[in-house]
């Protein structure tokens, strides 16, 4: 008897329903059946058929379900195999070409972060895919907004304002692209700054070459020539503060070394005539009668304090010091370093290290004389900065007792202080598991205009490039610390060596000169 489901399998796969062919061709009735066979050998035919035109429209997926569907029905026929072995050569064809494409993405979007932006778009002008199209219009944008900046440091590069220029330039990420166009503009920068820098240092204008220097962000002054100035006015400060101690031999090799940076400031060499002098003056007064006094016992006097004109109320110059409101930590020695003193790593800057747990913040012209001094009003405010437990405290300093327990206020990152309207200063503690502290200086000013920040150290300073140190810089690759022990300043280094620093002795640790020098007044 015949069986109608024969003749609905025939119209199936007449129609392309293929896959309503197979279904009803599970009934091993049907497939026990002569008809039958003869239908699956076609179904098995249609299927492979089929597979084919999906292979060769592209579409591998429905291609490889179909040579599946047919191995079911027919096995591993001669057609099946024939139908895998292209398929499985159109995959791997697919999966190279997507690893090629992946691999023009990559390099275009390096083109792109370089700067060159052409370079890039001519890497994916054939291409259809989407990330690419999308690639290619993020492009088209940077490429304006980066012709727009060029132009406008251009604009203040004709008119001679290079600070602005070198400002657009770093906050427009130009020092990380390889546009040649960009790095032409960097170059007119640099030897801008480097003339005016020269010029200001050649006329022994040293603060406003100093305020400069500090102005300029890191991609315009990481160059050798503003390097070479930054490290002549290091020698001058150097030479400076040997000077106001009386060490003038030691100056001399300083100011010499500046001379070899510097050959055009007149003013240097004039000062080494004036220091060679003031040191054969010296030698001469250490061998006459004064200096014989020196180890004998008759009419010994007691050393006066030497005290640095910086220390001295403007106001009454001929009034002897008044004592200075100072606050120590008596938990914590330290025989031969001072309390405050001036931290010089070359190349890198200057920075004011407090070493006690109380420290008095004010105009360096108030008559109540606070331990750091700034360029303020002298009626401006003095303030009162304590570290108790981890924590710092922040209070208005007034005659009699400091402070009331119930005036402190707790200081959190980035909270502001203010000595005066034009004298504001920022809180920070870059390492929360380091008891240490960072006064950031926004609109204040110390009377050392190279000093960047001020150091509250508890028990350490660290110094390195990572953004949990207290002093940051990208010429570390790894982290020192500087630590006190007996009275003695400390350098260790993260291979366990440690050096010691000495008051205004150079010390050389890795690719870092470091020197420690009191602070004026101290």
């Amino acid at each position: 008897m015949f069986d109608l489901r024969f003749k609905r399998v025939q119209v199936a796969i007449a129609d392309g329903r293929l896959d309503e062919a197979c279904e009803l061709m599970k009934d091993p009735s049907l497939r026990a059946h002569r008809i039958g066979q003869t239908l699956l050998t076609r179904l098995m035919k249609a299927y492979i058929k089929r597979g084919q035109e999906h292979l060769k429209a592209g579409r591998v997926s429905a291609a490889l379900n179909d040579c599946n569907q047919a191995e079911k029905l027919a096995g591993n026929t001669a057609a099946v195999m024939d139908l895998r072995a292209a398929i499985c050569e159109a995959m791997e064809q697919n999966r190279l070409a997507a690893r090629q494409q992946s691999r023009q993405l990559e390099r275009a979007e390096r083109q792109f972060e370089n700067g060159w932006i052409s370079a890039g778009q001519e890497l994916l002008s054939g291409s259809k895919d989407r990330h690419a199209q999308a690639m290619l219009a993020d492009a088209q944008f940077q490429k304006a907004v980066m012709e727009k900046a060029l132009q406008r440091i251009q604009t203040a590069l004709d008119k001679g304002d290079f600070e602005l220029a070198g400002r657009m330039y770093h906050e427009q990420g130009l020092g990380r692209r390889l546009n040649e166009q960009a790095g032409a503009l960097l170059e007119r920068i640099r030897q801008r700054a480097e003339a005016v820098i020269r010029e200001h240092l050649n006329e022994g204008r040293l603060s406003q070459a100093a305020a400069i220097l500090n102005r300029m962000p890191g991609c315009v002054a990481d160059c050798p020539s503003l390097q070479q100035a930054r490290q002549g006015m290091v020698w001058c400060r150097q030479a400076a503060d040997l000077i106001e101690t009386g060490c003038f031999w030691e100056a001399l090799l300083y100011m010499k070394k500046t001379l070899t940076v510097l050959p055009k400031a007149h003013w240097i060499r004039q000062g080494l005539q004036q220091v060679q002098e003031a040191a054969r003056a010296q030698m001469d007064l250490q061998a006459g009668p004064l200096g014989g006094l020196e180890n004998t016992g008759i009419y010994r006097m007691e050393k006066t304090e030497k005290v640095s004109p910086m220390r001295y109320n403007a106001s009454e110059p001929f009034q002897m010091k008044a004592p200075m409101m100072t606050m120590k930590n008596e938990n914590q020695s330290r025989a031969d370093l001072p309390r405050i003193f001036v931290l010089q790593l070359d190349g890198i800057g200057a920075y004011l290290v407090c070493g006690d747990d109380q420290v008095t913040v004010g105009p360096v012209s108030s008559s109540a004389r606070p331990d750091v001094g700034f360029i303020a009003a002298p009626d401006a405010k003095i303030k009162w900065i304590e570290r108790t437990d981890g924590d710092y405290f922040l209070g208005n300093w007034q005659r009699g007792p400091l402070v009331e327990p119930q005036s402190r206020q707790l200081l959190k990152e980035a909270d502001k202080i203010e000595i005066s309207g034009r004298c504001r200063m920022k809180f920070s503690r870059p390492n929360p598991a380091s008891g240490t502290a960072c006064l950031i200086l926004g609109s204040a000013r110390l009377p050392r205009a190279d000093v960047q920040q001020i150091i509250l150290m508890d028990r350490e300073i660290l110094i390195g490039s990572g953004r949990n140190c207290h002093i940051q810089t990208g010429r570390l690759s790894e982290t020192m610390t500087l630590f006190i022990r007996e009275g003695h300043l400390l350098c260790r280094q993260t291979n366990g060596s440690v050096t010691g620093i000495g008051i205004n002795q150079r010390v050389e640790i890795g690719t870092v000169g470091l020197m420690v020098v009191p602070y004026p007044g101290e």
